[in-house]
């Protein structure tokens, strides 16, 4: 039997990215200027800062595990051979699967 590759995706790998830092830009904007975005449900600006904060975090944190995986995993997305399938695809990849 002939090993067959499947790459992982570059497009998706660059869609991730763009919205990590897109909602890192949000967040930074929420976090220095919580008055411009005051309504009548939120009408706290400590409550929008806070939640500013978060989002800086919690996307920046995103965005730095996508690039360690991508940078730090050389492998292919996913291989067929005669021993099963390998699974390199996702962050909860299980390798082998006979």
């Amino acid at each position: 039997m002939e090993t067959k590759v499947i790459k992982s995706s570059n497009k998706k790998f660059l869609l991730s990215i763009i919205g990590s830092l897109i909602f890192i830009f949000l967040g930074g904007w929420l976090a220095i200027n919580p008055e411009k975005f005051v309504s009548a449900i939120f009408k706290n600006t400590f409550f929008m800062r806070i939640a500013g904060i978060a989002s800086l975090l919690f996307f920046g944190f995103v965005l730095l595990t996508i690039i360690k995986k991508r940078l730090s995993d050389k492998n292919m997305g996913i291989i067929i051979n005669e021993l099963g399938i390998i699974d390199n695809s996702s962050f909860a990849s299980v390798g082998l699967i006979k």
